[in-house]
């Protein structure tokens, strides 16, 4: 399957994903639960995985080290911001426009530090998707928030 088959899953899977997070936001579902939720249920699938394809799962102290650090600082500290952000926006949508937004951080970095192509027609696309994502945020003068 190409990259743009497995894109366009998580796109859907993400849609569905934020929906549900917003609707058991709007249930009352405390966010550490939620939290909670997301962390669990793919850990349980991956180990699963894991033993039916015979993985080995050995890791060496850096890695853990690095991967805990990762884990805590941005997987936990970004998906509990976003969670706080998708639970208190008017609208879940504008808060996941601003935060996948690090799209032009990520192509920017990408092509500096890890030598990735970029063309300028590709340059443009990511310029016109940001700045239209913007336009959600934009309130003109005199609007209901």
């Amino acid at each position: 399957m190409s990259w743009i088959a497995y894109s366009l899953m998580m796109f859907f899977s993400s849609v569905a994903l934020y929906l549900t997070v917003r609707k058991s936001s709007l249930l009352k579902t405390p966010t550490y639960l939620t939290n909670l939720a997301m962390f669990a249920i793919p850990l349980v699938a991956y180990i699963i995985i894991g033993i039916i394809n015979s993985t080995s799962m050995g890791i060496s102290w850096w890695q853990t080290i690095v991967l805990l650090v990762a884990a805590v600082v941005f997987a936990y500290g970004g998906n509990k911001a976003s969670l706080h952000a998708i639970d208190v926006a008017p609208n879940p949508g504008y808060s996941l426009v601003l935060s996948k937004s690090y799209v032009l951080f990520t192509t920017l970095v990408a092509v500096t530090l890890l030598g990735a192509e970029i063309t300028l027609q590709k340059v443009l696309a990511i310029l016109i998707i940001v700045g239209f994502s913007a336009l959600i945020k934009i309130n003109p003068k005199g609007a209901k928030r």
